[in-house]
């Protein structure tokens, strides 16, 4: 660390509350920038600790997964899986939607496993409270070894608590979350347990290096994702307690009364069908 601050990334799901953590965090400190070759917003930013140390906080495009699919989610995974980056981040704070947990613990689990100590902030825990989800923090912790506060970056709660938790030594994950061995089969599991690097950032570090091929790299990348996404469902199963919801009416919830109501659904099918009939032999012929 050059500067000697700390430096913190933002990691998560788009429309996750990232980008609002990162503001509540910096406030005006902050500067945007590209990422090197690509035109993908680089916002920096700063903020103190209740210590007096300094944080250097790099807010990271949105990202679904690790095995990249645009360009911003390959900007993470490049920075992520390359030590030597200059982005390369001390700490990573994972951001998760709690009202949408076992879709936004999937980075969460291959980030882990990439060796960076790892915080997870759940944000928007009051909307899974009031959709009826409340979350045991604990079991969360439990599992995936990692520190875990409650946020709400909106309302700017529990910054506080995660800056009390950045000011503490945070240490990377000491058990891979899914030991990649098998998965990357006997042609490369010698190479991943090669050196002190954790096998799965090695596992990444061939793939993004071309020595596996395409079709292989796929094939890993689907039963990686499906075995991850298998322990994910079985510790959000106990980790997320059904509770009564509070006043939160879905807009779906809304739709579907109407759509299937004893009078006005038979109404509204009908009249979509009157519409696709005259879409079909009235409509059609005017062109001709």
């Amino acid at each position: 660390m050059a500067t000697g601050k700390i430096r913190v990334a933002l990691v998560g799901n788009p429309n996750s509350g990232k980008t609002s953590l990162f503001n509540q965090l910096t406030g005006l400190n902050q500067k945007v920038g590209n990422f090197p070759g690509v035109t993908v917003d680089k916002k920096i930013g700063s903020c103190t600790l209740p210590d007096g140390r300094q944080l250097e906080i790099l807010d990271l495009p949105g990202s679904y997964s690790i095995y990249a699919k645009s360009k911003d989610e390959q900007v993470v995974t490049d920075i992520l899986t390359n030590p030597e980056d200059a982005d390369y981040p001390d700490i990573l704070v994972v951001i998760a939607d709690a009202s949408n947990l076992k879709r936004n613990l999937l980075l969460l689990s291959q980030v882990a496993d990439l060796g960076l100590p790892v915080v997870l902030a759940l944000n928007m825990m009051d909307l899974a409270e009031r959709m009826g989800k409340k979350i045991d923090a604990n079991i969360l912790e439990q599992e995936f070894g990692v520190p875990v506060v409650a946020i709400n970056a909106r309302k700017g709660e529990g910054i506080n608590d995660l800056k009390t938790i950045l000011a503490q030594p945070v240490t990377a994950r000491q058990r891979p979350f899914l030991d990649v061995t098998e998965l990357a089969g006997p042609k490369y599991g010698k190479l991943i347990n090669q050196g002190p690097e954790p096998q799965y950032l090695r596992l990444h570090q061939l793939l993004s290096s071309g020595e596996i091929s395409a079709g292989e790299a796929r094939s890993i990348q689907t039963r990686d994702t499906t075995l991850r996404y298998g322990k994910i469902n079985k510790i959000v199963a106990r980790a997320e307690k059904p509770t009564q919801r509070k006043g939160l009416k879905l807009y779906t919830d809304k739709i579907d009364a109407i759509l299937t109501h004893r009078l006005w659904g038979y109404l509204i099918f009908i009249f979509i069908m009157f519409l696709i009939f005259q879409a079909i032999f009235s409509w059609a012929s005017w062109p001709m």
